[in-house]
């Protein structure tokens, strides 16, 4: 039970913190390739602005997601020191 809990919240940070790490790369990325896309179209106005993306709930997830690791390898190292 102990081992499972700490792999478990390893696995949850593990994924929370790649999850960060993808929305950290799309949002620096979208403008980059908004601009690329109007350069080929060569139709309209350029405005970053319009391919700024919003992470919010995706980033809220990602560290609830962390959080809920840190707490459970947290929670499974008091069980061991119970026993």
């Amino acid at each position: 039970m102990k081992k499972s809990l700490f792999v478990m919240g390893s696995v949850e940070i593990s994924l929370g913190v790649f999850v960060l790490c993808i929305t950290s790369i799309l949002k620096e990325l979208m403008p980059v390739i908004g601009y690329a896309a109007y350069q080929g179209a060569a139709a309209g106005s350029y405005n970053p602005g319009n391919y700024a993306l919003s992470f919010g709930l995706p980033n809220f997830l990602a560290i609830a997601l962390i959080v809920a690791g840190v707490v459970q390898i947290l929670f499974s190292f008091r069980k061991e020191k119970e026993q």
